[in-house]
């Protein structure tokens, strides 16, 4: 108890010797993931979008060890969705991890950073089927959720004591995850799940504004 209690009192933990850094802007997550079925059937999404990006890290002045926690919140847009045709959909994702900030001064803060986060998208189509000569419009859902783990880099500039410009890019492996499939028809429903895949990436550059607090 004695050593927790000098470590949490000592100058590691002192909020004075710990920088906030906070990015607000724009990401462009950028994809590509596969999944399977019990019967074999696969089912491979790839494609980009636009999200709004926050990302917070909190930066030990004298040692560079940081903490990052990150959302982000937006458009999807898988290609190939349906008849080969592209699909908006909403997309979230949530990332947290610890790094090092390599540079942590007055004028820039740039680090890598250890991250592991989720992915989760859903994508809403009307689509047209043709059984004996009669057209059914059917509505599809699908919504995957994707674990993944990788690295980050970013950049901070500040053009002033409080403000600056950021710059960072995500790139993640999918480890985990799965695609839930629903098919519905005037109150009739059939529902499918499928499993993450091996392979694929992702990826996410982001800019914006940086905020400082030191």
């Amino acid at each position: 108890m004695l050593g927790v209690s000098i470590f949490a009192e000592g100058s590691f933990l002192s909020d004075e010797n710990w920088i906030g850094n906070y990015n607000i802007g724009l990401s462009i997550p950028i994809f590509s993931t596969s999944f399977e079925s019990n019967s074999s059937v696969n089912s491979d999404a790839k494609g980009n979008g636009v999200n709004f990006y926050f990302n917070a890290q909190s930066i030990h002045k004298h040692t560079g060890f940081l903490f990052e926690a990150g959302l982000g919140a937006g458009g999807l847009k898988a290609k190939d969705f349906y008849n080969s045709d592209d699909e908006w959909g909403f997309n979230f994702l949530g990332k947290i991890g610890l790094g090092y900030a390599f540079v942590h001064s007055k004028k820039a803060v740039i680090s890598l950073t250890g991250v592991i986060g989720l992915d989760w998208s859903l994508f809403d189509k009307d689509y047209d089927m043709t059984v004996y000569d009669s057209t059914y419009t059917m509505t599809a859902e699908v919504m995957p959720w994707v674990f993944f783990a990788g690295a980050e880099l970013s950049g901070t500039i500040r053009l002033s004591e409080r403000v600056g410009i950021f710059g960072s890019c995500l790139f993640a492996i999918p480890f985990a995850g799965w695609e839930g499939v629903k098919v519905s028809y005037n109150g009739i429903s059939s529902s499918a799940s499928y499993d993450l895949n091996s392979g694929g990436y992702f990826i996410q550059p982001a800019f914006g504004l940086s905020i400082t607090v030191d």
